[in-house]
């Protein structure tokens, strides 16, 4: 929403394979990848009772779970501001 600014055409969000925003067979590939990129991080660097990530012994302990959400956000972001945002037509 931020990148877009929260500018979207609501039928089109609406109209399946139709519409503007069915990306590849209803999936965004920048969308996907930052996803994952953010849950691979939030994995690596997790410390908790069920487990404990790898980066976390390097990184003295820390638990940096909660930036995964970060990870993502600059992820899409740099996957996706080169899609330009739709524009419905007049």
């Amino acid at each position: 929403m931020v990148l877009r600014r929260c500018r979207y055409d609501a039928d089109a969000l609406h109209a399946g394979s139709a519409g503007a925003y069915w990306y590849r067979a209803g999936y965004h590939p920048a969308g996907l990848t930052a996803l994952l990129a953010g849950i691979v991080f939030a994995a690596l660097t997790c410390d908790s009772v069920l487990w404990t990530g790898p980066l976390v012994a390097p990184l003295g302990g820390a638990d940096l779970t909660l930036l995964g959400a970060a990870v993502s956000g600059l992820t899409y972001w740099a996957l996706a501001r080169r899609v330009p945002a739709y524009v419905p037509a007049a």
